[in-house]
């Protein structure tokens, strides 16, 4: 069928047994289409946000919730926190109760890791008394990726489950849920949706071919009017954060008894080492993916150390990759702050399309929602920064039309590739096999984004498509495989027999590293 014959997708919500909503392709004789999702996509302020880590869901947003709880209960005399599903089987190693702790002094808590909350599996209840033992006030919040916060209903605790019974059917009720500003407290719901015309990328790249303008420019015109001062904001953030985790070379502070060896200063050393060097063309190539390895792993050995800010892009838990793959073309090649702020635009509403239809939470749908989103939405960035430097080496510029394609194909190439991938941290930390998957995939970013701008792909498959895809194979994935420490290289780390039990040995850090 040819291509002009295809009209777009519209949401049309079809469901097949066992509840499960599945998207619907015209190409396809029958005539499927998008299913409805009434999740809101909010500003990019609530894609790129600064906080501690070492996990957004985990850490970052149980200490908004509990933020706002503290200032909703101001005489107060002591704290019960009650923690569901992935926040209790895996709160401990993501520092959850430290971070409620540190704002709700005092606070007892409740684990539950075999029940879960109907809407998400990251869900929570804080209740606040008075000296007296009388209930002031009781709250539900779910922790649904990314550092976003959404209010549950007391009715919520009626309809507690067995762990791994939340389905795609349940889970979209979450849909119905809205975000919250954590630096407010006001529910985004109760402010206008600045894309709410926008529902998938289909109609975003619908416009942008119609009046000539391209993805930052898109965010510009629709996104808050000081969305550029934010993203200046987070992207000195981002530096920050690779600069200081470059200067370290001692283990992961919070990995435990794993001491888990930083690599970041090694890579760099080596990526030096090459550089003093006469450089032959293997050595160019490697010390470029050097470089990327140790920008990118700096700041996820940050976050994994909780010992600095980090940005969700779009959770802690990838927060080294949109970052790493920025600061290797501004390190590099000169490229400018105004034009990485543009690309972090470009990565955003790639991600924020994620995030509404799809999901960035790990304990949702696992880590292709969040190391796969993070890749592609650096892919799409990268995108945008080759085309400027080859404008800047004499080239033709590429049309708004073709750059808004290319940063499509990168972002799917990215995804499709990470489609089914599990989250199963060693010991429930953000260390094992989090922080190296990072670099990983920050490589596999240049690698989609080269072959988008190469004009030798192809578009057969949407974004719109591969987020949906995304989300469906997340909730067919078992709970042991989303953030759960329940399955895979968490249940099976300890398999040998090393004296030390699961601890990481140094041998694979930068002894070996340095003489590659």
């Amino acid at each position: 069928m040819p291509t002009e014959d295809i009209e777009d997708f519209k949401a049309t919500p079809v469901k097949l047994k066992e509840g499960r909503s599945i998207i619907n392709d015209p190409n396809i004789p029958s005539g499927h289409k998008y299913p409805t999702s009434d999740k809101r996509m909010d500003t990019l302020r609530m894609m790129y946000k600064v906080g501690f880590g070492p996990s957004s869901s985990h850490t970052m947003g149980p200490r908004f919730a509990a933020e706002r709880f503290f200032n909703e209960t101001p005489g107060a005399s002591f704290y019960v926190c009650t923690l569901y599903g992935s926040l209790a089987q895996t709160g401990r190693g993501h520092l959850t109760d430290s971070a409620i702790a540190d704002v709700l002094k005092g606070c007892t808590f409740n684990w539950m890791p075999t029940k879960e909350l109907p809407r998400h599996t990251n869900g929570m209840v804080l209740e606040a008394y008075d000296a007296e033992k009388n209930l002031i006030l009781k709250r539900v919040y779910y922790s649904v990726g990314g550092g976003a916060l959404q209010d549950g209903d007391l009715k919520d605790l009626d309809k507690v489950k067995c762990v791994g019974a939340v389905t795609i059917e349940t889970a979209i009720i979450t849909s119905h849920m809205t975000d919250t500003d954590e630096k407010s407290g006001i529910p985004t719901a109760e402010k206008s949706s600045p894309y709410q015309d926008f529902p998938h990328f289909s109609d975003i790249k619908k416009w942008c071919f119609a009046n000539d303008k391209t993805l930052y420019e898109f965010v510009y015109q629709f996104d808050e009017p000081t969305i550029k001062d934010h993203l200046a904001y987070c992207w000195n953030a981002m530096k920050e954060a690779v600069e200081r985790g470059l200067k370290k070379s001692h283990p992961v502070e919070a990995s435990g008894h794993l001491k888990y060896p930083r690599k970041a200063f090694a890579y760099l050393a080596k990526a030096e080492q090459i550089g003093r060097s006469p450089a032959q063309d293997r050595q160019i190539v490697l010390r470029k993916k050097f470089l990327n390895l140790a920008y990118t792993l700096a700041v996820s050995e940050e976050n994994g150390s909780a010992s600095g800010n980090v940005v969700t892009a779009p959770t802690c838990g990838a927060c080294g990759i949109v970052p790493g793959c920025m600061y290797y073309f501004y390190s590099e090649y000169k490229v400018p702050d105004d034009v990485i702020l543009d690309a972090l635009a470009v990565g955003g509403i790639i991600g924020n399309i994620a995030k509404c239809n799809g999901s960035i939470s790990g304990a949702e749908a696992g880590c292709q929602a969040e190391v796969g989103v993070a890749t592609a939405m650096a892919a799409a960035a990268i995108c945008h920064i080759l085309d400027y430097i080859d404008v800047r080496n004499g080239k033709d510029p590429m049309s708004k039309r073709d750059i808004v394609s290319c940063e499509e194909v990168a972002a799917v190439g990215a995804l499709q590739h990470a489609l089914g991938l599990t989250c199963d941290p060693v010991l429930g930390l953000v260390v094992e096999p989090c922080i190296e998957r990072n670099g990983a995939y920050a490589l596999r970013a240049h690698y989609a984004a080269t072959m988008s701008m190469s004009n030798a792909h192809d578009e057969l498959l949407s974004w719109d498509e591969i987020v949906h895809t995304m989300v469906v194979t997340g909730h067919d994935l078992p709970f042991e495989l989303r953030e759960s420490a329940q399955g895979g290289l968490a249940h099976f780390y300890c398999l040998d027999d090393v004296t030390d039990g699961a601890t990481v040995k140094s041998s694979a850090g930068p002894s070996n590293l340095l003489t590659m």
